[in-house]
């Protein structure tokens, strides 16, 4: 009986806990871009090159962006910090400097409150 009581809370725990999983993951907010890496090509030594990527928060509850990740201080990142209204769209503005000749990729983590948290958006070219 104490058994048959047990098993019978754990299959209601996580069938609760499979709804509110799949809850948060359906109904945050999505960052959604038409593109998320960008191809600049040739770049000359020292040039500073900007690069847009234009998004829509694609849901039905406010974007937040908490921070943006660049892996060095060539490429720096600025974005509105005000939340992105459902269903709105938004630019994150990408600056990159050319310091070292060679080719470069360079990525910027997105941390935002949308489940995924983290959306990666990318830069790469040549620099003479």
């Amino acid at each position: 009986m104490k058994l048959g009581l047990i098993n019978i809370v754990l299959v209601l725990w996580f069938s609760i806990l499979g709804c509110f999983q799949g809850y948060s993951q359906n109904s945050g907010p999505v960052l959604k871009a038409d593109r998320n890496i960008v191809d600049l090509a040739k770049v000359k030594l020292k040039e500073k090159r900007t690069v847009l990527f234009p998004f829509v928060n694609n849901s039905d509850n406010p974007l937040v962006i908490i921070d943006a990740v660049t892996a060095c201080g060539c490429t720096k990142v600025s974005f509105d910090k005000r939340p992105v209204m459902p269903h709105t769209t938004d630019t994150i503005r990408v600056v990159f400097n050319a310091k070292e000749r060679g080719a470069f990729y360079k990525k910027i983590e997105i941390r935002s409150n949308a489940p995924e948290k983290i959306t990666v958006f990318s830069i790469k070219g040549i620099v003479e």
